[in-house]
């Protein structure tokens, strides 16, 4: 058995149990999925994971002190332990650095439509940027809203860059916001990216370029292939996670 997963909320649950089972796990892993001793069944399409759970990408930090920031405040989705775990890394990293990082709620809901209370939070703790992990349009929602109730705030989104970003109104809220990219975004038209559109066309049938889910679908895809290649004329499960 191998288990393919894009994205999916169930898969840091998941990783003990696949451990036990000796289940071959790839995916695109987030920040609090155990990928790393004693887990090494698991595997992660867009890279390694530290072993550390305490570190976190400290390029986060670095951009955030490098942009003229000095307090951080930190926006989690409160249905997603994950956001809230990454939330948690990203204000470590900001405090790595040097940085102020005392204001976090992890509370946001989903299609949130009144944004007073968060901003006032920030105003309150003084903090000049924003490490959001929640909804992607309650996001550039939360600039909006921000900027009307006169915060004036940086954003580091490490969600992932999507087309959102660079579509309206996003695009005339964001500006000055950071978003975290994996891969290359098709509007870029690199050979690798016009190579994935042509394969997503071809055997998926897409009518439109890939985005960032599908781009990490993608990815997880060829690692599931490459799987399958170093594991030899019989796969098993132990000659993949051995072999991969």
């Amino acid at each position: 058995a191998i288990l393919v997963a894009n994205l999916s909320t169930v898969i840091p649950a998941s990783v003990p149990y696949l451990y036990k089972a000796g289940i071959p796990t790839l995916s695109a892993c987030q920040a609090s999925i155990s990928a790393t001793q004693p887990y090494t069944n698991t595997f992660c399409a867009n890279g390694s994971v530290d072993p550390d759970p305490k570190h976190y990408n400290t390029n986060y930090g670095l951009a955030m002190k490098n942009s003229g920031c000095t307090n951080v405040g930190g926006l989690g989705l409160g249905v997603s332990s994950l956001a809230q775990a990454t939330v948690a890394h990203g204000l470590a990293a900001a405090k790595d650095v040097g940085l102020t990082a005392n204001y976090v709620n992890n509370s946001v809901g989903v299609g949130v439509t009144n944004w007073t209370p968060y901003v006032l939070g920030m105003k309150s703790a003084h903090a000049d940027c924003v490490f959001p992990v929640i909804e992607q349009a309650d996001e550039y929602a939360f600039l909006a809203a921000a900027k009307t109730q006169g915060l004036n705030i940086k954003a580091f989104i490490p969600t992932g860059y999507s087309e959102i970003a660079i579509q309206q109104p996003a695009v005339s809220q964001d500006q000055g916001t950071y978003v975290a990219a994996k891969f290359a975004p098709s509007e870029l038209n690199t050979p690798a990216t016009i190579a994935e559109n042509a394969a997503l066309k071809k055997y998926g049938g897409f009518k439109y370029s890939a985005k960032f889910a599908e781009t990490n679908g993608y990815v997880t895809g060829l690692l599931a292939v490459e799987a399958l290649k170093v594991a030899g004329p019989t796969p098993t499960s132990k000659s993949i996670t051995t072999n991969l």
